[in-house]
């Protein structure tokens, strides 16, 4: 047998010994497993006795050593960085920096793309103070550590594209210290921009405003929830929602976390809408989970808030002098506008409204036009509304509202005729809040308006009333809960009206 001196002592996984069979053998015949070939396997190590052909470790790779395979790793300096499993934080292996002398350095390198947080843990060995661990994201130096610093776990917030994160171990001009290396692992990168966020007690953090803003953010990795704190206003409604192919569900707390409600699935497709108006100041908590365990994947949060709706914006009022004739005005600030408009019951007016641009009889985003002058819908949108009250046929007086939000409660048109002075019709619609009616009648007639919360209303106990010299009327707002009775009434004359009320 012809012997293969070992150079020199070596600790190691494996043990893998060979030897030629006889001298004119071209092959190698191997044993491993530590079979036994005469060597002292002791706690520092194996030695080799002279007839071992190979010791050696077994080294994992940069990114199983990080934990990180999903990530490209390079590495160079002096010396590559390399896998190792005397030295770790998590699991069996770690990165090591390479052993390099005076004014020499060891890098290792990879690229991510945001938005996300990258997280990892780092630990250094040095001469104090001279010798550092560096960490730079696209060449600007973040942090460095130095001296006998243990494990470390950091967190990155990685903005939108592209990024190359670096960790580099530099030694100056003299003098060795500890290991004199540093080492890396456990690398992440994941979640959002935002993280970490999963607890009340570690939050990301929005301003609400009554402009709609979004953030761009992801449920991963599986089980994360976002938790997102703000500041919000009493008596303004805020809404948040999602979107995005990701399934969502929310939850809104108080300060206290205590929770305030919930939601799964009123946004489009599998997201989640929270539409809820604020009582009391204060801070409160948004939380945002996938929908089971095992959901992972990006969404985008939208959120503002929103005057409660009920407010009237603005009033117009003018005469069309005949068919065709038209008046356009316009509102601005609010996504949610309800327009109401009462004209002369002896013609026959109707009501258009476009963001963006006035509209026509063939280009509108909402119209009323039903058989009467009392014309009502709600549209959303954003930017200018303009607001057209035009005549199908006839001449007259007309009256037009514009307010704030969507009414929860719609009485839907009541219509009838009053046959002289002091003649009444009583309507009424169950709700709670802001309550509205209005009326539209002929132009030859004075017609009063009145609404009362849980009891008809008469002309000496009412909430709201509407008494102009017009038979175009108002009556409100007047807040309440319960029924909401209102009354049309004849102050002088006779003829068709039509009357609807709306509660927000």
């Amino acid at each position: 047998m012809v012997p293969h001196v070992a150079d020199q002592y070596a600790p190691a996984e494996e043990i893998v010994a060979g030897y030629y069979g006889e001298p004119d053998d071209t092959q190698w015949t191997v044993y491993d497993d530590n079979y036994w070939l005469d060597n002292d396997d002791t706690p520092n190590g194996v030695y080799n006795d002279g007839w071992c052909t190979q010791t050696y470790y077994i080294l994992p790779g940069l990114g199983e050593a990080v934990d990180n395979t999903a990530l490209s790793w390079d590495t160079g300096g002096r010396v590559d960085w390399f896998g190792q499993t005397a030295t770790y934080y998590y699991g069996s292996d770690a990165a090591q920096s390479g052993t390099v002398s005076s004014n020499n350095n060891s890098w290792t390198q990879t690229t991510v793309t945001g938005p996300g947080t990258l997280k990892f843990c780092w630990k250094v060995s040095s001469e104090a103070g001279w010798d550092y661990l560096y960490f730079y994201i696209d060449g600007v130096l973040k942090e460095a550590i130095s001296g006998n610093s243990d494990w470390q776990q950091k967190s990155y917030s990685i903005s939108l594209g592209s990024h190359t994160v670096k960790w580099r171990y530099a030694k100056d001009s003299s003098v060795n210290s500890g290991s004199d290396c540093g080492w890396l692992d456990k690398v992440e990168f994941g979640g959002d921009s935002y993280e970490p966020d999963n607890s009340f007690d570690q939050y990301s953090t929005m301003s609400v405003t009554s402009s709609l803003q979004s953030q761009s953010r992801s449920i991963d990795p599986t089980g994360d929830n976002d938790y997102i704190r703000f500041y919000a206003q009493a008596g303004k409604k805020y809404i948040f929602y999602t979107e995005g192919s990701t399934d969502t569900y929310g939850y809104l707390y108080d300060s206290n976390q205590n929770q305030l409600t919930y939601d799964d699935d009123s946004g489009s497709g599998l997201n989640f809408r929270i539409e809820y108006t604020i009582t009391s100041s204060g801070y409160y908590f948004l939380r945002v989970r996938g929908y089971s365990s095992s959901t992972v994947g990006p969404y985008t949060l939208y959120y503002k808030y929103e005057i409660p709706g009920g407010d009237v914006i603005t009033s117009k009022s003018g005469t069309l002098s005949g068919t065709g004739n038209s008046y356009t005005f316009s509102v601005s600030g609010y996504s949610t506008v309800t327009v109401v408009m009462a004209g002369n019951e002896n013609a026959d007016f109707d009501l258009y409204a476009k963001w963006g641009s006035p509209p026509t009889t063939s280009d509108y985003d909402a119209i009323g036009y039903s058989g009467t002058s009392l014309e009502y819908f709600t549209t959303s949108g954003s930017g200018t509304l303009y607001i057209m009250v035009r005549s199908y046929s006839g001449s007259g007086n007309w009256k037009c509202w514009a307010l704030s939000g969507s009414p929860g409660a719609n009485s839907g048109r009541k219509s009838g005729t009053l046959s002289g002075s002091g003649d009444t019709a009583t309507y009424s619609r169950s709700g709670s809040g802001k309550g509205y009616a209005f009326n539209s009648g002929p132009d030859s007639s004075d017609f009063d308006l009145y609404t009362k919360w849980n009891s008809p209303p008469t002309t000496s106990s009412y909430d709201a009333r509407g008494y102009s010299s017009w038979a175009q009327e108002i009556a409100g707002p007047a807040s309440g809960s319960g029924t909401l009775y209102f009354m049309v009434r004849s102050y002088s004359g006779s003829g068709e009206y039509a009357t609807a009320a709306l509660i927000f």
